[in-house]
């Protein structure tokens, strides 16, 4: 459907036109989700020349451009360069946004994420802090958004082996979670297997235990939970079933 929009656009349209630039970067979009980076770049770039040239430099289209394409390099792990274009971004949303705006918060997650894949950790925490604390400014306290740069958080410093700061931010994501008003059943089974792991590590094997059976059932709720996912919840509970006997 798109391909059949964009050989009417192109005739029809100078090349140019900004309608034609939005075909483009759905097309970059969808070709973003089907992992095909060499096509995603290509239709982005096409809507980057367009938007370039009819808009003002701090449109926010071109900030939404910019990180459309940041992503596709983030997908081929060419962390530098997403960078780059999510930098872009953020210097867009600063100018004309609000303080708090969540997308704000998003631009600001991508780029934290980013510097953490390029070693630089700490500063990659800061820049997800940030996110998380806009975003609970911005939106309300039961928001998965929030949960979700909670649980991030927290992946983090675990992957770091900073067991007790992990835990208070999965808890924190737990919390929120659970309050949301439509659970995401799969975030919170991976937030309990995550938890449990930690508690294994910390020779906490009840509470390991508890939460490992948690994911469990967390994941027979969900549909989104993966089938690869399912059975390493279930492993790591049989693990820790066997550990108690």
């Amino acid at each position: 459907s798109y391909e059949n929009a964009r050989e009417i656009q192109e005739k029809m349209r100078p090349s140019i036109d900004l309608d034609l630039a939005v075909t483009y970067s759905n097309m970059g979009l969808l070709y973003t989700s089907l992992n095909d980076t060499s096509n995603a770049l290509l239709y982005h770039q096409k809507a980057l020349e367009i938007r370039t040239k009819n808009l003002e430099v701090n449109h926010p289209d071109l900030a939404t451009t910019y990180n459309n394409i940041g992503l596709v390099y983030d997908q081929r792990q060419e962390f530098s360069t997403a960078l780059s274009y999510y930098e872009k971004t953020l210097k867009i949303y600063t100018q004309i946004l609000p303080d708090n705006h969540p997308w704000l918060a998003t631009t600001c997650k991508n780029i934290g994420l980013a510097k953490i894949s390029m070693g630089e950790c700490m500063i990659g925490l800061n820049n997800l802090c940030k996110a998380r604390e806009i975003r609970k400014i911005a939106l309300p306290s039961n928001h998965p958004s929030i949960a979700s740069i909670c649980g991030t958080i927290g992946g983090i410093y675990q992957e770091a082996g900073d067991y007790t700061t992990a835990l208070k931010f999965y808890e924190e994501a737990l919390d929120i979670g659970k309050r949301a008003p439509h659970i995401d059943y799969a975030c919170l089974a991976m937030t309990y297997y995550n938890m449990s792991r930690i508690l294994n590590e910390l020779k906490q094997y009840d509470k390991a235990l508890k939460y490992a059976e948690l994911a469990v059932q967390s994941a027979s709720k969900s549909s989104m939970t993966t089938n690869s996912d399912a059975v390493k919840f279930k492993k790591n509970f049989e693990q820790l079933q066997t550990k108690r006997l």
